[in-house]
Formats: structure tokens, sequence, C-alpha cells
């Protein structure tokens, strides 16, 4: 999975899109717990939120991690248990917000 996560984060493979449905095929409910899945799910936004954010990297590669940012984010929201849990969602929501409002500027 370094490598993958490696060719998203740098834009190693700006012609190959389908990186990105690789990359969200990683949570599988059969196959991982919650806590697994709750881990992947954020290490995911947290790589597709970084990577949008670089302004080193291609526009439509950026565009590419906005469109998918949300997938991971709300597998987070329907993993949450408790009041806390949803704070922090609601906490990534909004750097989500930010981070796109910044994305969109720039293009």
């Amino acid at each position: 999975m370094k490598t993958l996560y490696r060719k998203i984060r740098y834009a190693e493979e700006v012609n190959n899109p389908a990186l990105f449905s690789y990359l969200l095929e990683e949570v599988s409910e059969g196959v991982c717990n919650t806590v697994e899945q709750r881990d992947i799910s954020f290490t995911q936004f947290q790589l597709l939120l970084e990577t949008m954010s670089d302004d080193q990297i291609p526009n439509h590669w950026r565009q590419q991690c906005l469109e998918h940012i949300h997938k991971p984010l709300f597998k987070l929201q329907n993993l949450a248990v408790g009041e806390a849990a949803l704070q922090q969602i609601k906490g990534l929501f909004y750097q989500l917000s930010i981070k796109s409002n910044e994305l969109q500027a720039s293009l």
C-alpha cells in the first residue's frame, strides 16, 4: 500500500486516475474490523487532503483528490460512535471545506 500511497501523494502516475479506486477499495468490511476501517479511512482522508493542498501537484490530480475525498470521510462518519468521534468528523468536514475553497480559488 505504501507504493500506492506514494503514487497518489506525489502524482507519480497522473494519467492513471484508477489509482484512486484502488486506494478506496482498501477498506473491506469483511476483512477489516471497525477500528482498522476507521484507521484506514482516516489515513486515506489525510492522504487526499494533503495531496489536494499541495500546489506543486498538477491541478487535475488535485481535483481528482477533491472528487474522491468524500468517500473515506463518509465512511468515517458511518463508523463514528459517540459524541467525541462525531466532533472529530465535524472537524474533518471543516478542514475539507477550507481546503476545498482554497483549491477552487486556485484553479
